[in-house]
């Protein structure tokens, strides 16, 4: 106990002292109230000496950072403390900032590398999470990533489809909650891109939740690696490996998950083929990643599942397997955690339903409803109810909360006309709530007297739901509700907000999320379900879409039980879409892939094709 008062006096003493000598020669800079800044260096040293939850020092500390950033806005948008190992830390809310950092002549300058230690354990060092931007390996697996989601977007609609007909059916025996019923058709959606519909009853047989919440604890920690740790994270990768072999092996399944063109085999092909260290152990069991064949992979599988980690080749085998499975059994949670806010938003809000509902009828109607990402939105092509409605889910309940990254080399920012260098090894946060809830990114919005009587008050703010503010058209071209403003708002569009740093669900630039597209798409298709059901949620929380800083990944309800009835001219018009979707796909399938090859299409975001033909 001495002890630790004394680590606990000096620590707080010297970064006083630290802290009030940047504060000095800072003045752009915004710092933490002393008292708060204190009571936190307190905390984590209590916690270094395991005296307080880890999980709760987690909370504790990026509800800091989100305060801080909140407060750096009545400065310069930047805040800056050390943590209790003198480590600089700055906090960015300044949008401005923002888009200087992710600039080309800056961003190889950071990464999240060494937020991803512990994941690193489980599915290697040269996951496409920890591996460094720009290197071959990751160019080559995000470049996969890309054209396989591309791939499959002609034909989620049916997927979506076919999910919400097999609940109906089964909701008769028991309900789910809401997050359990998006969870399972957001893994669904993945299993079938990556793997094929085949493969999802298996999967959810094996499937334990517990891997999920393992795999999310992985994620943002830079807590050193204790041993408890370390045999922990190793069963983890164990009991992944394990499922991931209980499927590969599986006869029903062994044919397809190591056919020529599938996932595993081409994450196996990029793996052993970027790496030179592998070469020698790969001669010695007669296998060449080139030209892999089935009777190869399963060479390589069993090799690894005899060796285990005991030898360069095995452990990399082991690596692609665990990461083959990385993204059905967390890729998902981030889609469903949005699914569920953007229901929440258009089932609760009944304006907001009404609205959706009609414009889903009319484009129905009159088969114009082009399933595209809002991101290709601009003056041309407007944006629809549906998508503002998600899009006011993407901004005001992200899945992660918080953007994380290191600082490599020394980065340069200039704030009106000062310059602030970000130290190298310092670390940098960017609290999404500071950002997308800021006026200066998205304006309070005066109504007019019409807009006040409908909406009863008087300025909608920015952490208000509106799907208005992004200035959704109708059919007709006409923007909804014009006469509920005072004045006409700047047009948004997610694309611009984002290279501009004001809207960062999906990060930016080389680092946006690749599934942007497809989640998009999946959930743009489950908001257009309410033109074949009618939803119901029991026990649900009510609407209050916030911030929550308990865990790595967010999440506002989903407790309610769901609740399916079909509408009646729901046959009729799944039958009309099959046989469109059908066509759809055969003029798409030679967009992703070579013709007559089992290469798989390199397709950039920049780049990638928009299934516009997909009509519903």
């Amino acid at each position: 106990m001495t002890g630790y008062l004394l680590y606990l006096a000096i620590t707080l003493l010297v970064l006083k002292f630290v802290h009030l000598f940047h504060q000095r020669f800072k003045s752009n800079l915004l710092y933490a109230d002393r008292v708060e800044y204190l009571a936190l260096l307190r905390d984590m040293v209590k916690t270094k000496m395991h005296a307080l939850d880890e999980q709760d020092m987690q909370s504790r500390f990026m509800k800091f950072i989100a305060n801080l950033g909140q407060q750096s806005l009545t400065k310069q948008g930047i805040a800056y403390f050390r943590l209790p190992d003198f480590r600089p830390v700055y906090v960015i809310s300044n949008p401005k900032l923002i888009e200087q950092l992710y600039s080309a002549s800056s961003q190889h300058k950071f990464s999240q590398k060494k937020f991803f230690n512990r994941l690193a354990m489980v599915l290697g060092p040269n996951n496409l999470m920890s591996s460094d931007l720009g290197s071959d390996f990751h160019r080559q697996v995000r470049a996969s990533i890309l054209s396989r989601n591309e791939a499959i977007r002609p034909q989620l609609a049916m997927h979506v489809m076919d999910f919400f007909k097999e609940y109906q059916t089964k909701q008769r025996e028991k309900r789910q909650t809401l997050a359990t019923f998006m969870d399972a058709l957001s893994r669904k959606i993945l299993l079938v891109t990556y793997f094929g519909k085949e493969i999802i009853d298996e999967f959810e047989e094996l499937y334990q939740p517990h891997l999920t919440k393992q795999l999310i604890e992985c994620l943002f920690n830079l807590d050193p690696i204790t041993d408890k740790d370390s045999k922990k994270l190793l069963a983890l990768r164990n009991e992944i490996f394990s499922l991931s072999c209980r499927l590969i092996f599986s006869p029903e399944l062994n044919s397809i998950l190591l056919k020529p063109d599938s996932w595993l085999v081409h994450l196996l092909k990029t793996h052993l083929a970027s790496f030179k260290e592998l070469r020698a152990e790969l001669e010695d069991i007669s296998v060449r990643p080139e030209v892999l064949d089935a009777e190869q992979c399963q060479k390589l599988l069993n090799y690894a599942r005899q060796k285990g980690d005991s030898t360069t080749l095995s452990r990399a085998v082991r690596d692609v397997v665990n990461e083959s499975l990385f993204i059905p059994l967390l890729g998902f949670d981030a889609t469903a955690t949005t699914l569920i806010a953007a229901l929440k938003i258009a089932i609760q809000d009944k304006r907001v339903y009404k609205i959706l509902k009609q414009e889903i009828q009319e484009h129905h109607a009159s088969s114009q409803y082009v399933l595209r990402s809002a991101w290709d939105s601009d003056q041309k092509r407007p944006l629809t109810y549906a998508e503002a409605v998600v899009l006011e889910a993407l901004r005001i309940a992200p899945p992660a909360m918080l953007i994380p990254e290191m600082v490599r080399e020394p980065i340069k920012l200039k704030i009106e006309g000062e310059e602030v260098i970000l130290t190298a090894n310092s670390l940098l946060f960017i609290p999404l709530e500071s950002v997308h809830k800021q006026p200066a990114n998205f304006p309070d919005i005066p109504l007019s007297a019409h807009g006040q009587k409908i909406l009863g008050k008087p300025v909608i703010k920015s952490c208000d739901i509106f799907p208005e503010r992004w200035l959704p058209q109708s059919l007709s071209g006409e923007p909804y509700h014009l006469n509920f403003f005072q004045n006409s708002p700047s047009e948004l569009f997610p694309r611009q907000l984002e290279k501009q740093g004001r809207f960062l669900t999906f990060k930016t630039g080389a680092r946006r999320c690749p599934g942007l597209r497809l989640a998009f798409t999946e959930i743009l298709l489950t908001l257009t379900m309410l033109h074949h059901y009618e939803i119901e949620l029991e026990g649900e929380e009510e609407l209050h879409l916030r911030f929550n800083y308990h865990t790595a990944l967010q999440r506002n309800g989903g407790s309610g039980l769901i609740t399916l009835q079909a509408a009646k001219q729901a046959e009729n018009v799944f039958r009309e879409r099959e046989a469109r979707e059908f066509k759809a796909i055969e003029r798409n399938r030679e967009a992703t892939f070579q013709k007559g090859g089992n290469k798989l299409e390199t397709i950039s975001e920049a780049d990638s094709p928009t299934f516009s033909s997909m009509n519903l």
